[in-house]
């Protein structure tokens, strides 16, 4: 088994999701102690920065981790926007095999960065 170092940040975003109006609710429906968060991992593949987030499987990439991070981000919130307008789920949580594999991937003496955002849903 391999070690990894980690280096851990939490901020928080607004995601910028407009539900159809017969699924909107008010916003003191969702405490915000109820809205999920999402995790996201960057690792350095000896060229880019990966990054993912476990709990969509939704990837990209950047020059840096926080260029990754950010890239990730946007591509979160596009697939939650269109997930929204269809009904649908944005994505399905990344298996434990698949999610161990990504952070294997990690070269290089910086360390894997993460990323938990907690969301607030703009309705």
């Amino acid at each position: 088994m391999q070690s990894m170092t980690t280096a851990t940040a939490t901020e928080q975003f607004e995601l910028m999701v407009s539900a159809p109006p017969e699924q909107a609710a008010p916003a003191d429906v969702l405490p915000q102690a109820d809205l999920p968060t999402f995790t996201m991992l960057a690792v350095f593949d000896g060229e880019r920065w990966a990054s993912l987030c476990r709990e969509v499987d939704i990837s990209s990439d950047g020059e840096t981790a926080e260029a990754a991070f950010e890239n990730l981000v946007q591509a979160i919130n596009e697939a939650v926007a269109a997930a929204a307008e269809k009904g649908i789920e944005p994505g399905a949580p990344v298996p434990d095999e698949a999610l161990w594999q990504f952070m294997e991937s990690h070269q290089g003496s910086d360390a894997m960065a993460v990323r938990i955002l907690s969301r607030q849903l703009l309705l």
